[in-house]
């Protein structure tokens, strides 16, 4: 495999963690960054193989209630760790899939646009009715008339579709003014194995143990290196359980409103097993190394609320 190289550091000694018929996920042996092969455009496949794809349900009352619960929690998260204030910001979300989110930034943005490249994802955000006709762009990123423009960057689960997501944040960056911030969340591959077995069993992508469009499996340690590689350094760091959200679990596993479903999300969020065993995701806010207006980065932690019940050691990292 001496012809494969590692995206993020570019060597080329790495160590199969999992063989299916037509991929090979790879863990590289001196940044530890998985990726998968061969190499596809992941992107414009976000659907595809998905058992429960939301892009057919758009037209469901209770999937977009349920998507706009979740929104509005991450909408929370995005203004804690970045510290953004949102009417005065102009603000670029990248792969804005069904546009939930999108509604609440355009609503707060000083100024919103959305990109979205995906044929199927884009031709469905007219059936959503949210109100942001007109602030979304067929594409993955904007015309270069738009460089150093936008005081936020929203890259939400987007970087597991991109197979060379250094070349493309260092893309993005010259959209982002110099005093600008980056909000990036991905799922936690820390522990690959377990997430596999995971997605296996709840048969989640057709029996497959990863999606078929993700190209990149990141860690916080690796996301920040990425982000390192690339001129930013991470300022605040968030643990996001998944399970401790019932209406993401809910359309996850596809399951009815219950007291008990609904308990026994509230029990996990409680234990914090997903957090414990990273199988959330992993979400940063990251400004440019050589911007010198921004705080260190705190070597300490404290501890408070975050809202919505939500506790967490804010600072360096928190548990969202």
């Amino acid at each position: 495999m001496t012809h494969i190289r590692c995206p993020l550091c570019r060597q080329d000694v790495f160590r199969r963690l999992r063989q299916d018929p037509l991929i090979e996920i790879l863990r590289c042996c001196d940044c530890g960054f998985i990726f998968r092969v061969p190499v596809r455009d992941g992107y414009l496949e976000k659907c595809t193989g998905c058992q429960n794809r939301c892009s057919d349900r758009v037209l469901e009352e209770e999937y977009l209630r349920l998507r706009k619960a979740i929104e509005r929690r991450r909408l929370q998260r995005i203004a804690i760790l970045t510290g953004i204030d949102f009417c005065q910001s102009r603000i670029l979300e990248i792969g804005c899939g069904l546009g939930f989110l999108a509604s609440f930034l355009n609503e707060k943005a000083l100024e919103y646009w959305g990109t979205e490249p995906s044929p199927l994802f884009f031709k469905r955000l007219g059936d959503t009715r949210l109100g942001i006709e007109g602030r979304l762009l067929q594409t993955l990123l904007p015309d270069k008339e738009r460089r150093k423009y936008f005081d936020l960057a929203v890259v939400v689960d987007v970087l597991q579709y991109v197979c060379d997501p250094l070349v493309f944040i260092e893309r993005l960056k010259s959209y982002v003014k110099d005093t600008g911030v980056f909000y990036i969340e991905v799922p936690d591959e820390s522990f690959p194995g377990i997430r596999f077995f995971i997605r296996r069993r709840l048969r989640l992508y057709a029996g497959s143990c990863v999606h078929p469009g993700h190209q990149s499996f990141f860690t916080p340690a690796t996301l920040e290196t990425m982000l390192n590689k690339a001129g930013f350094r991470v300022v605040k760091t968030a643990h996001v359980s998944l399970a401790a959200d019932s209406a993401r679990m809910r359309l996850t596993v596809n399951r009815q409103r219950s007291s008990l479903f609904d308990f026994f999300c509230s029990l996990l969020g409680f234990l914090k097993l997903d957090i414990l065993f990273k199988q959330g995701n992993v979400a940063v806010a990251a400004r440019r190394m050589e911007c010198q207006t921004t705080p260190e980065r705190p070597k300490s932690s404290t501890h408070g609320k975050l809202g919505n019940g939500v506790s967490g050691a804010m600072g360096a990292s928190s548990h969202v």
